[in-house]
């Protein structure tokens, strides 16, 4: 995905800066070292943004995508994610459709957007053919 989007805004005449944060590190701390670049715009992957920050790229006329993250009410930052809902009922009933009856969810990052519809569309939809979820286990 990352070469794509790159190999578009290199058509586009933009070069493409890549910062990778580790899986402790704060996306505003790295956002605060990406904006002393005086970067066009921001493309996040993977990450949450703060209100302050994205006030802060907003007054610095610096446009924030997130990507797969939906962004909060009243936000200025745009987002691009998928049906993560749609997809969780999509496992649940394909895990059903296979006979299966004790089913276990593996969270991603507990507080991401993501996360939380994926997960309400899986235990939703197992609750509609009388299952839940068996077990849960919450990633780091």
């Amino acid at each position: 995905m990352i070469e794509k989007l790159s190999q578009r805004f290199q058509q586009d005449g933009y070069h493409v800066l890549l910062f990778i944060a580790e899986a402790n590190t704060e996306a505003d701390e790295l956002l605060m070292q990406l904006m002393q670049y005086h970067v066009d715009g921001i493309v996040l992957l993977s990450a949450t943004l703060s209100s302050a920050l994205a006030k802060d790229c907003d007054e610095a006329g610096i446009p924030v995508l997130l990507f797969n993250r939906i962004a909060q009410l009243g936000s200025t930052v745009s987002s691009v994610a998928c049906d993560n809902e749609a997809g969780g009922r999509m496992a649940a009933r394909a895990l059903l459709a296979a006979g299966h009856t004790r089913m276990g969810y593996i969270a991603g990052l507990e507080d991401s957007s993501t996360n939380r519809d994926r997960e309400a569309g899986f235990t939703a939809e197992l609750a509609s053919a009388g299952h839940r979820v068996f077990a849960r286990a919450v990633g780091h």
